[in-house]
């Protein structure tokens, strides 16, 4: 069977949607550069660039928008005023752990601001500190680490931290760990602790709330929450 194409009129609509999303996320400033669409030029192509606000371009060998590299890798503005101050609390807690003048709490600090958008890489990350990414990975392995290194144990801390000292959603989690989606979290969290994020919730809840040890040394609790508890706890 021969590939299937989209009907134009569905490439339309799904073009239309991701402009409308673009200015959704990032403010009705966010127009496309140009808008590039495989279809001829129907009729009343002039509805087009009335409705993209920039060059519309027919007969074009893809159907994609084309958007400024500033805009895409611009911070979103928050959209979940509780999601930010209790992120910004875990974050700046977090951070308080490292020494203020090494270049991996440096390093951390820039990671902890632009994961949301997913992993920056370190060259990224090396123009945001104002340094060279050669000089970057040289004074890194200099301290003993690396970007990669780095990388994981944020996202491994971080994740731990959300999950111990605030209610945040697990897809918000991810989210904010720069992670594709909740699956790609709990399949990273189980690799660093060998339990899920969920499974790890629960026992930090559970070690919280557990009462003092009973007369005969046995703690409080069904043999069944025990279990959990300890296999949960081996993994950390």
């Amino acid at each position: 069977m021969g590939e299937q194409r989209m009907a134009p009129e569905a490439v339309d609509a799904l073009l239309a949607v991701g402009a409308l999303l673009a200015k959704s996320l990032a403010g009705p400033n966010a127009k496309p550069l140009s808008v590039e669409v495989e279809r001829a030029a129907p009729q009343a192509w002039e509805r087009f660039a009335d409705f993209f606000g920039c060059p519309v371009h027919f007969s074009a060998q893809r159907n994609c928008l084309r958007f400024d590299r500033a805009l895409c890798e611009a911070q979103l503005p928050p959209g979940n005023g509780e999601l930010t101050r209790s992120g910004d609390h875990v974050a700046e807690h977090y951070l308080e752990r490292f020494g203020p003048d090494s270049l991996a709490r440096r390093v951390r600090a820039v990671l902890v601001e632009l994961l949301p958008a997913g992993d920056p890489g370190p060259a990224r990350v090396a123009k945001r500190l104002g340094t060279s990414l050669r000089s970057l990975q040289r004074h890194l392995a200099a301290e003993g680490t690396s970007y990669t290194a780095l990388l994981e144990r944020v996202r491994q801390e971080l994740a731990e931290s959300y999950l111990e000292e605030t209610d945040t959603p697990l897809g918000s989690v991810a989210f904010l760990l720069g992670f594709s989606s909740a699956s790609a979290f709990s399949r990273a969290f189980r690799r660093w602790n060998e339990c899920s994020p969920s499974e790890y919730r629960a026992y930090q809840t559970r070690r919280e709330s557990t009462p003092p040890p009973l007369e005969n040394g046995e703690p409080a609790g069904n043999s069944d929450v025990m279990a959990t508890e300890d296999r949960v706890a081996s993994g950390m």
